[in-house]
Parts: C-alpha cells; structure tokens; sequence
C-alpha cells in the first residue's frame, strides 16, 4: 500500500475518532570477466553503485556496491563493461590517471569476529581488465570502513609522487604504483584523508586511531613532495575530507566525534584556506548538508567556488541528496529532496559538467542510477542502469507509448517508439514545486499530465494540468485540478479526460471531468463510496481501443471505477455525466478462503478487459501461541494469492487466465495497459512486461535492472 493511502487511512481514523468523540608482497594479477551491454544492467547484475570516477565525458568507471565489480564505459556511458577484482576483493575507492593507469582500494568481507579485515592496494595498466595487488595490511573498521579513504596524485607530469591514505596511514609511490613506501609524519599520527595542492604540495587530516572521541586534531603540510611534514593547524573533530583546488585555495569538511554522531546525520564543520593552508577560516558551524541532515559521502570541488558534497541518508528516515555550493560554501542547494534521493558518490570535471551515483527511496523497489549533467545540476541524463518507466504507462499503439518516472529521477516524462524496448526522456513542464504525478494520451502528439503542489512531503492546494500538441516536446499549463490527492488520469480523446483523486480537506473521493482538452474541469455527479479511497483507485475511460479502459464508448461519458469496501473488490462502470451506474461487478466473496483486496484494471470499448488481483488465502493451518496467562490462542496462517481474469462482454461475466509461472513472478504491479483485445502492457516493480495473445503469456520487456 502506498504512502499516500496511509497518510490518507490515518487522516480517516483521526476523523472518525473525533467525530464518536475518540473510542603485504605484490601478488599475481587477476583476471576479469568482462560483460558487455547496451544501456542498461544485464538480468542478475547489482543495482546498487557506491563510487563513480570520469576522466571526461567518455571515459569512466563505476564501483558496483557490495561487489567485485567494477562498470568501465569508452563511450560516455551509452555501453559499460564489468569487469572483476581478484580474489573477491571488494573496492571502495578507485582513481584513474589516465585512460589505462589506475589505483583501487578494496578489503575482503570482515568475517573475523574482532572486526579486524584485510585491505589491499591495486593497480591496472590496461583500463581496469586486469589488477595486481601491490599493498596489503590488516585494519580494524575505525578507518572509514575500507582503512582507505583517499588515493591522490601530485598535479604534476608522470612520475611525480601518489599517496593513498591506507589503514591509517601515508604511503607513497614514486613509480607510477609499482612499489610504496609509508611516510613518516610526526608522532606516528594516524591519517585519514590527503589532498595535493601542487607539485611537492600537500596536506594530511590526522584521525582517531583507538578512539571514537577527537576532542582535536591536527593538520599536517609539506613543501618538498612528502620528505618533511609540519603541523599547520588544529581544529575539533575529526578531519573527514581536504581538498585544495589551488596551490592556496582548498577547503576542510570536519566531521564530529564519532560518539556525537546520530541516526539524523554528521554535523560537521567546513573551513577555507586561501594562503596555502597555514591558516583557515570558519565557513559553516556544524555544517549538516544544507541543514538537512544526512551522512558526507565526499567532497568534490571544481574550483574555489564550485563544489559538491554527497549525501547518503542512510538506514533511517533521513534526507539525502547532493549539496552544491556556487559560493564558495557559505550557501548550500540539496538536490533530489523531493525525488528522495540518497547519493553515496561523485565525480566533478568542471563546475557545469559531473557525475553521481545513488538511489531513490522513492521507488517500489530503489535502484541504483548513475546520472550525469553538463549544466550544474539543472538537469540529469541517467547514464544506468538505462531509461524505463516506473510510476505509469500510456501505449497508444503496439509500438508507441509514454511513460512516467525513471531511476534517479521518478517524475520524468518517458517516449517509446519500440514497442517498450527502448525508453528517452522528453522535456518536462516548469511546475515548480509541483510533482508529476499523473499522464495519459489520447494520440501519439496529444496528451495531458497533471503536476500536484507539495510542501515538505504532503500535497496541498489544488493541481494543475499541462497539455502537449506535439508529443511532449512541449507543454503548456491549462487548467486548475481542485484535488489534494491526484490518484489517476485518462484521456478519451484530444478534448475529454477525467482525474481521479481525493479532496484534500474533506478526504472525500472525486472524478472531475473535461471537455475542453484540460482548460476547465468539473466534478462529476457519481460519487465512490468513502472506502474507494483506500484501495488504490484507478480511473478509467474509453479511448477508441487505443487506451485502458471502458466498458463503453458513448461520446466518453463512461468509465470504470475499482474500489474495495471491506474485504471485496467491486468494479462499478457508470455515466460519468449523470452518475447513473450500469454495470456492478462484485468479486468472489470469501469461498475458498480468499479475501480479495486490490486490482489493476485496463479495458477496451470493444468490451475486452484484463483484470489483475491479489486476495489473502486462509491456509488453514494454525499453531498456538502462548498468552502468558497459562493459555494459548490458535493464530491462522495466509498466502498472497496473485490472478489474471479476462472478460469480453463489458464486464458483466470474467473468467481466470491460468498462466504458469507468469503471475506469480509479475509481483507488485503498477498499471495495465491493453492496446488491443490481444496485445496488452504490464507495468510492474520487476518491468515492462508484453503479451500478445490477450494476457495467457507475457514476455518481459524492459527489466527494472
């Protein structure tokens, strides 16, 4: 059940209370195997990323998280190649200086019971194909997970020094990875993050070794590539990233002791320097992301003005995203707050051009995405695991059809020209801050959505609707939709459509109509029950055979309305424009232990319709659990008991399809959509699934991952 008929369940029950007055050595290299696809992730592959690196916008790799593998892409992203590390060693940081030569950081599984893993350093020479591991050690998980937190390279020609922060300390190479050398810092601080500023340049954040509190900590430079280290400075905390951009100008996030952090994030602290880090000023006091909370999942800067942080919301309710900077961070923008977006890393070439890689809570069941921009984080072209619909589709053919929602970004508006193979963003109405929530064509050009407002998380006001001439190249804003909860929309033709939802104030159940293409619309006479709002309403209207639904095609005055009062589905077609109801379907009751509770409905004006339910089965078995008083009471088991039903009258009479192993494995499903009495759609939280002879098989044609 979603969000919103929770929020709208709860409001209902405080209503109804109120109202009755409240009742090591170098190692062999690995090899990889390589997989190549086009677009999208291959069935079976990981969707969860949890670093990105770009060299430019050709060439770039991505950590597949909890994996082996690492996506490496010569195109810009249009096809990616997996390739593995050896041994089964998981990475967690990667640099690439050029197009063959790179770095990774991994650690195997943490299977001691003392927390202690084993890290490694590797290196490739031919684009990540291959890796040998040139550095091993043992760490405890007080260094950032890994005991590798920052690999980097002095900004100077081939053969100058590299330092990689490893198992809390500094080590060095000379010759391009092929052998390391720790460096020694005074005292035998413990190190935690390394940024260069120069050629012989850099600085060092000292960490917390054997200890969660840092009352202070220490910030070390040097001037002659690594041989002498000077303490500079001390602040509180501990230094969770450094990054200089110039040889005078860089920037310090401060993470808070590790006993002061919360499930609501890190509040850390962020300091300048412009003088070469022998001094550095104050930015942001517990600076936590924009004020919103949420854990630093790195910090990239394109300039001294323009920089990144991702925002990882972690395993609570928190906010995540990626906070942007334009002024040298004393203002932040989080980006993906209403798309919930949880970022876990980027990549920043330019101050307009840069690469994240993260999720979306928002979705059924969150994916992982890599999406790039060119223009500052405006707008974001998802690069994986490839383009396909997830809130909503449309087909007004066999071959043509509209989508909504995407990974990364669940309000897009999609296009498809194959049949649902293959999937492209059109541009979106400025809404602003409205959501999309709803679209439907009435032809291939002519077609409607409906932008919902929001403050926080909860709509209010009324919606709006925006109508497109030429097939969402372009929309225009049209009418008022006098709705708070925006359930379904429905074109019959380029003039009639109708939005199902929910008052706002009074949580009452609406159909509003139009007849002039969404420049006006009107409540509808027939009004569902009190309980429709409960079970997911779908609203449907004829469309000439061309869209979901209808009974039947009387100049678009009728629609079928599904709803469930106790524990039985009704579909109900009725006159729209009189409220006169014709036809009343009541699903079978509780024979056979089912309760039915919720369906997906599309039909056809020929009188063809497809039906999906899902009703609990009592098992019959019981087992008895203990009271505490002595007794015990007898608790039944139930199943989740999926079907597909056909009719070809209208509605009056439905007969169950038997489809093996289809049903079942199509869990979850978002819309129907029949473009003919045999040749039909199934959108569904696994993807975009096809049949062709009238729903007995289904072929699946766009995968979620």
């Amino acid at each position: 059940m979603s969000r919103r008929i929770l929020v709208i369940m709860a409001t209902l029950l405080l209503v109804l209370a109120t109202a009755c007055g409240s009742a090591s050595p170098a190692q062999a290299p690995g090899h990889a195997a390589s997989a190549t696809w086009n677009g999208r992730l291959p069935p079976g592959a990981g969707t969860s990323f949890s670093g990105v690196t770009f060299l430019n916008d050709t060439v770039g790799w991505v950590l597949e998280a909890g994996t082996s593998v690492i996506l490496h892409t010569v195109d810009g992203g249009r096809r990616f190649t997996a390739e593995t590390l050896p041994n089964q060693l998981i990475p967690s940081h990667l640099v690439f200086f050029n197009p063959q030569d790179g770095l990774a950081t991994a650690a195997t599984l943490c299977a001691d019971p003392g927390g202690h893993c084993k890290a490694a350093l590797l290196r490739t020479s031919d684009g990540g194909k291959t890796w040998s591991i040139v550095l091993t050690t043992p760490y405890t998980a007080a260094y950032n997970g890994t005991g590798a937190s920052t690999i980097e390279s002095a900004p100077s020609l081939a053969g100058a020094a590299v330092y990689v922060v490893f198992g809390g300390r500094l080590v060095e190479s000379t010759n391009e990875g092929a052998s390391w050398a720790t460096v020694p810092l005074p005292g035998g601080a413990a190190i935690n993050t390394v940024s260069f500023s120069a050629p012989g340049t850099g600085f060092v954040g000292e960490g917390c070794p054997g200890s969660n509190t840092c009352p202070t900590f220490h910030m070390y430079a040097t001037h002659d590539n690594g041989r002498v280290w000077t303490p500079v400075w001390s602040g509180a905390g501990e230094p969770a990233f450094v990054r200089m951009t110039s040889a005078q100008n860089g920037y310090l996030l401060a993470a808070p002791p590790l006993d002061t952090v919360s499930m609501g994030g890190a509040s850390g602290t962020l300091y300048r320097t412009t003088d070469g880090g022998s001094s550095w000023t104050l930015v942001q006091s517990r600076w936590s992301g924009a004020n919103q909370g949420g854990f630093q999942a790195g910090m990239k800067w394109a300039s001294a003005s323009v920089g990144w942080i991702p925002v990882n919301a972690g395993a609570g309710p928190l906010i995540g995203g990626l906070d942007i900077t334009t002024d040298g961070g004393f203002n932040w923008t989080r980006l993906g707050v209403r798309r919930l977006w949880t970022i876990s890393g980027a990549s920043l070439l330019s101050p307009t051009d840069g690469y994240i890689v993260g999720s979306s809570r928002q979705q059924n069941q969150p994916a992982g995405f890599l999406l790039h921009t060119t223009n500052g984080g405006r707008t974001w072209t998802v690069l994986l695991p490839g383009v396909y619909p997830t809130q909503s589709i449309d087909m007004v053919s066999a071959a043509k059809g509209y989508g909504l929602g995407a990974p990364g970004d669940p309000e897009a508006i999609l296009a498809t020209a194959d049949g649902g193979r293959r999937w492209r963003i059109l541009p979106s109405p400025q809404v602003g801050s409205a959501d999309v929530v709803a679209i439907a064509f009435a032809s291939a050009n002519k077609g409607l959505l409906v932008a919902e407002p929001r403050y926080g998380n909860e709509p209010v006001g009324s919606a709006r609707a925006y109508g497109t001439n030429n097939g969402g190249a372009s929309w225009s804003p049209l009418g008022r939709v006098s709705l708070g909860y925006v359930d379904s929309l429905s074109m019959v033709s380029p003039e009639d459509a109708a939005v199902a939802g929910t008052s706002a104030i009074s949580l009452t159940p609406r159909i509003l109509l139009t007849r002039d293409g969404g420049r006006r619309f009107v409540v509808s006479p027939y009004r569902p029950p009190l309980a429709y709002t409960l079970f997911l309403p779908r609203l449907f209207l004829p469309a000439g055979g061309a869209q979901e639904a209808a009974v039947l095609t009387m100049g678009g005055k009728f629609g079928t309305v599904g709803y469930g009062p106790a524990r039985t589905l009704v579909l109900r077609t009725v006159n729209l424009l009189t409220g006169h109801v014709l036809i009343t379907h009541a699903w079978p009751d509780h024979r056979n232990g089912l309760s039915y509770s919720s369906a997906v409905l599309s039909m056809l004006n020929d009188g063809h319709g497809l039906v999906y339910t899902e009703a609990l089965r009592n098992l019959g078995h019981t087992i008895n659990k203990p009271t505490g008083n002595g007794k015990s009471v007898k608790v039944r088991g139930t199943a989740l008991v999926y079907a597909l039903w056909q009719t070809s009258d209208g509605g009056h009479t439905w007969s169950q399809i038997t489809v093996p192993g289809a049903v079942g494995s199509i869990l979850n499903p978002v819309e129907i959509d029949l473009v003919s009495a045999r040749i039909g759609f199934l959108l569904s939280a696994v993807g975009l699934y096809r049949t062709d002879d009238g729903g007995r098989t289904w072929n699946l044609v766009t995968p979620a991952s």
